[in-house]
Formats: C-alpha cells, sequence, structure tokens
C-alpha cells in the first residue's frame, strides 16, 4: 500500500489520540493553574486571641500574571491577620526582580497587621541572592533563616529553617524557653526536616511536593521532589506534633498542574479556653 493511503488511514487515530491529549494539557496549563482551592482548618493553640493565618507555599514567582493577580485578590478578600510563605520562591530561571515586585504588591495591597513572614526553599539555593533579606525586607516582608520571632500582641512565636534539603537547618527550638516552644509553629521548606523538630514544636507548616503537582485522576502523583519523605499534602500527626504540608501557589520546572489545584491555606488559630 502506497505511503500516502496509509498515512491517510492512520491520520483520523491520530487526530483522536492527539486532541483529547492537546485539551488536557490546555486545561492543565492555563486553568487548572489559576483554580485556586481554599483549605481552611481551625486549632485550639495557647495564643491571646483567634488569629487567621494564611499559608502560601512554593509560589515560584515568574511574572505578575493572571495566578499572581489572584493570589492577591483571594488574600486581600480574606483579611488574615498574618502570612506564612514556606519557601521556593521563584521560578527556575531566578527571576528575583519578578518576586520582589510580586511581594511589594502583595504586602501594599493586602496589608496583614502581623506582618509577611519568608523561609527560605530549595530554589533559593539553586538560584541564590546575595542580599535576600534586604530585598524581602525592602518589598515589605520579612525573612526567618534559622531564627524565631514573638508576636507578643497574639501570643505567638514563629520559627523559620533554612531548607532542610539544600540549605543548612539549625535546631533553632533547642534555645526557646519552654513556654515559647508550647505557642510556636515551625516554619519549614522540604517536609524531610519535619521529623529533626516534631519533638519539641506542636505544630510545623511546609510545602515543597505541590502535592505532586501531576497527578492520576483520583489517584497518585507521578512525581514528588527529593527531601518529600514520603509526605503528599494536608494534615499529618505525628507523636504530639502536627504537620500541614500545603500542595503551593505556583508550578515547578514546567507550568502545569493536573488533578492537583493550587492551594492558599487559612488556619485559625483559637485560643484554648476559648
Amino acid at each position: 500500500m502506497p505511503s500516502r493511503f496509509r498515512l491517510q488511514r492512520s491520520l483520523p487515530r491520530l487526530l483522536w489520540f492527539s486532541l483529547p491529549l492537546t485539551a488536557v494539557l490546555i486545561y492543565g496549563w492555563k486553568i487548572e493553574t489559576q483554580w485556586f482551592e481554599l483549605t481552611r482548618s481551625e486549632i485550639r493553640f495557647p495564643v491571646k486571641q483567634e488569629i487567621k493565618l494564611a499559608h502560601l507555599s512554593d509560589v515560584h514567582v515568574f511574572e505578575i500574571g493572571a495566578r499572581e493577580i489572584k493570589t492577591f485578590e483571594i488574600l486581600e478578600s480574606e483579611r488574615p491577620d498574618l502570612i506564612v510563605i514556606t519557601g521556593d520562591l521563584i521560578f527556575s530561571d531566578g527571576n528575583w526582580e519578578a518576586f520582589a515586585s510580586w511581594l511589594k504588591q502583595l504586602t501594599r495591597q493586602v496589608a496583614p497587621q502581623h506582618g509577611t513572614w519568608i523561609i527560605q526553599g530549595n530554589w533559593e539555593h539553586w538560584r541564590p541572592h546575595p542580599q535576600l533579606r534586604e530585598l524581602i525586607e525592602a518589598a515589605g516582608g520579612k525573612l526567618l533563616r534559622n531564627e524565631s520571632v514573638r508576636l507578643e500582641t497574639l501570643g505567638l512565636v514563629l520559627v523559620g529553617y533554612d531548607d532542610d534539603w539544600l540549605g543548612q537547618p539549625e535546631p533553632v527550638e533547642t534555645q526557646l524557653s519552654d513556654e515559647d516552644r508550647r505557642r510556636a509553629i515551625g516554619l519549614i521548606h522540604s517536609p524531610s526536616g519535619f521529623r529533626k523538630i516534631r519533638p519539641q514544636l506542636p505544630l510545623v507548616l511546609g510545602g515543597h511536593t505541590h502535592g505532586g503537582q501531576i497527578r492520576w485522576p483520583g489517584g497518585p502523583a507521578l512525581y514528588f521532589p527529593p527531601s518529600s519523605d514520603g509526605f503528599d499534602h494536608g494534615w499529618y500527626k505525628e507523636d504530639l506534633a502536627s504537620f500541614y504540608v500545603s500542595r503551593g501557589v505556583g508550578t515547578s520546572t514546567i507550568d502545569l498542574r493536573l488533578f492537583c489545584r493550587p492551594e492558599i491555606h487559612f488556619l485559625s488559630l483559637v485560643p484554648e479556653g476559648a
């Protein structure tokens, strides 16, 4: 049979398979990457007043596009008391100017009363900025790199760690008093750091996994990055410590999500005696 006739016969089959695949890829690129899920949790915690905390992770800013604008709109509407960002601030090209513009717009438009607190992820070690602390502070945020901060009016302590995979995390929690540890939230990027600090801190927030970013429909992820340590996304509890792993806001390596929507987690901390 001449080759042109074989091509004519096979062309409908190629179209039959390629059109659905193309539709799925367009959906994952243009729709799901911007289709946020707002997850909400409430826990009792030894704080002085009720606190609404917005937890973002893996923002991977490349430009101020539709996803970034949607992030501003959601947070402005929700009006959290404070924001924490658990690492991976930039996309693969290391666009620090874009991130600084994003953070400046976030802090001005949302203006959380008790600040925007940020830690480093693995991308901040792959694409380091020589003056990261100064860049973040100029844009209205605060960097926690192996250090803690007491938010006295809230009765809350934040403990921010360097990334467990590529950084050099230090046992900051051992320098806290027993009372401070009791009311502390640990901020980590790679979940592998959780088991190192869980005996000391009651609550830890992290990211890094993206929830897999690309999953089978209703099933498991195709891939998890190193240092995910068996964690996927959502709540985990080991010993007396609770750990929340965010699916993240942005994407890594390829700008695509399938059956794994981006997430902003809102955590309400309610005083224990309330």
